[in-house]
């Protein structure tokens, strides 16, 4: 199998969005049917989508009741243990698919990731239905404005003159393609919290070893919100978890201490919030990250900053 798609499915998903995503993968990816797979996985019932997705499309569904990026991690295990895919590509319910700016993205995206086996990579990130309005990379750097800020999510990066694929700091978490084994290579998958998940697992696996690419010939429309339905007090305390759990493991304890002390402001509770993120379990992984990690944090943020 060349590419196995893993796509996360909420109970607060619009369905309408569901299948406008599954039916854009089938008209613009570019691959024939028995090579590429799609996984749902999360609330919505599978039984809902059996009358309504194309049946030409290889689809299996894994409820589950995880978040966000445990439900990623379940479906990635899902398939590898099922279709022993080339590539797993990581993407949005609500994503656009245009006919000419993601027109082949599959092939392509399977080509360079094949020739680029230690790097994820991604199209241009557009506007849900504005193909010309797009980012590339992302990142949150470590400045005084961005702790203020609760590390503010920044869009980086301009294409060459050629549109050729170029390093990026990180990829925005409605679209990541590698290889397996770079899954894999990452220690934990993706973490928990949300809306730094994607910050998280870029900046990890680039310490260990591994680069990120935008591909800006091609361009893949998503639906961003504009806030959350329910950001309840369990959210929020979450939230700021995952901020702290993006500087605990990768960038320090005293950073961590630093962004706790003057940022975390979008929880009702810190001290919960840094209890969450420097568990026994979380200081482990930590401890797994720096024995395996090849680069540093400050060669992270000079190259990229």
């Amino acid at each position: 199998m060349k590419i196995s798609i893993i796509i996360p499915v909420y109970k607060t998903e619009e369905v309408g969005y569901i299948y406008r995503t599954i039916s854009g993968i089938e008209r613009t990816i570019g691959l024939p049917l028995n090579e590429y797979t799609v996984t749902l996985v999360g609330t919505l019932p599978g039984d809902m989508f059996k009358t309504r997705l194309s049946t030409s499309i290889k689809w299996s569904f894994q409820p589950t009741d995880k978040r966000l990026g445990p439900a990623k991690n379940q479906g990635a295990e899902y398939a590898m243990g099922h279709f022993n895919p080339d590539v797993l590509v990581f993407m949005d319910a609500h994503m656009n698919f245009f006919d000419k700016q993601s027109a082949n993205w599959g092939q392509v995206v399977y080509d360079f990731i094949m020739n680029h086996p230690n790097a994820a990579a991604s199209p241009a990130i557009s506007l849900y239905d504005m193909p010309v309005q797009r980012g590339y990379g992302v990142i949150s750097d470590i400045t005084e404005d961005d702790i203020e800020m609760d590390l503010k999510w920044k869009w980086v990066g301009e294409p060459p003159d050629n549109d050729a694929p170029f390093e990026v700091p990180g990829l925005c978490g409605c679209f990541m393609a590698m290889k397996p084994k770079t899954f894999k290579d990452s220690i934990v998958g993706y973490t928990p919290p949300l809306a730094i998940d994607d910050r998280e697992f870029s900046i990890r696996i680039w310490l260990l070893g591994k680069d990120m690419y935008s591909i800006p010939q091609l361009s893949i429309g998503h639906r961003f919100a504009s806030g959350y339905s329910d950001f309840s007090t369990e959210r929020a305390i979450d939230w700021g978890m995952g901020m702290l759990l993006y500087t605990f493991l990768n960038l320090g304890s005293d950073m961590t201490m630093r962004l706790y002390e003057k940022g975390i402001h979008s929880t009702p509770d810190k001290a919960e919030s840094l209890r969450r993120a420097t568990t026994p379990y979380w200081k482990q992984v930590r401890q797994e990250i720096l024995r395996k990690s090849v680069r540093t944090p400050e060669q992270y943020f000079r190259r990229f900053s």
